[in-house]
Parts: structure tokens; C-alpha cells; sequence
């Protein structure tokens, strides 16, 4: 798994400023693009054990071709297989988590993922911020600098 907390802290602070239709259309966009990406590995895995050599330009742009192809068709098998899950009651809903989990190898067990993110807005000295998010930057240079921008704008 690829996890880059940055950009889950944009996404998080993006999603959050968004209203309830959009933060929809979002959530589906998310759905789609994992769906490709599932479907990216499942062809490179295929590829592979079938010994093809690196891609050229030309094959890089069929994969993504069928990789688009095999994201749509599970999409729509799996809208299929959610229309067919909300037509049956709560007790065959239960029995057909049983059979999934156990086909994971869990009986009487379930497991749960929980991710936990905390975003927290803090009070950074400009100094230490600079420093660390420009290192290469002369921090009395620049602030000479905004100083006199400061002052010109007041005046």
C-alpha cells in the first residue's frame, strides 16, 4: 500500500470542504480509479507470469486501453453483484459474509481495518517553518525583504 500522508491531508482537507453531492461524485471517482488500478495489477501480473518483455510506447498505451475495459466491466459486475446482495435479507447477507470469510481462511473471525487520521492545525514559529520547508533559503534575507514589501505596501 502507497501511503503518502500529505496528500491524504489534501484530499481529507479538499473532501471536507466539499458539499454532499460532490463529496458523492468524488467517492465515485476514488472507486473508479481503484478499480483501474486493481485491474492494472491483475494485467502486469498476467503479463508477467506469462513471460512479456517491458512495455513499448505503443503496448503502455493498449494496456491502458484494457486496463479501462477491465475496470468497466468489473464495475458494472460489481453493481450487479450489489443489486443481488440488496435483494436478499439480512440472514442471506450474513450467511454469504460467512462463506467470503471463511474462504479467507477466518471462521469465527472477522478482520477489521481501522486507519485513524488526525489532522491538527499548529502555530509554527515563520522562522523554523522556513527553515524546514526551504532549506536553502537565507531566513534574514528573505525577511529584510518582506519587511521593506511591508512597509512600502502601508505607506
Amino acid at each position: 500500500m502507497n501511503i503518502n500522508t500529505g496528500r491524504i491531508k489534501e484530499l481529507l482537507g479538499i473532501y471536507t470542504k466539499l458539499d454532499e453531492e460532490y463529496q458523492q461524485e468524488l467517492l465515485a471517482e476514488a472507486y473508479k480509479l481503484a478499480y483501474k488500478t486493481t485491474s492494472k495489477k491483475q494485467i502486469r501480473e498476467e503479463k508477467r507470469i506469462a513471460g512479456k518483455a517491458p512495455l513499448t510506447e505503443f503496448e503502455i498505451q493498449e494496456e491502458e486501453k484494457e486496463i479501462e475495459e477491465k475496470a468497466h466491466t468489473n464495475i458494472i459486475r460489481t453493481g450487479k453483484m450489489l443489486d443481488l446482495i440488496d435483494s436478499t435479507d439480512d440472514t442471506g447477507k450474513a450467511a454469504l459474509f460467512m462463506i467470503l470469510n471463511r474462504t479467507k481462511g477466518n471462521a469465527d473471525n472477522v478482520k477489521e481495518e481501522e486507519i485513524s487520521v488526525q489532522v491538527i492545525e499548529k502555530s509554527t514559529p515563520m522562522k523554523e517553518y522556513i527553515e524546514k520547508s526551504l532549506p536553502l533559503a537565507d531566513y534574514n534575507k528573505a525577511k529584510v525583504m518582506a519587511d521593506k514589501a511591508f512597509l512600502k505596501e502601508k505607506q
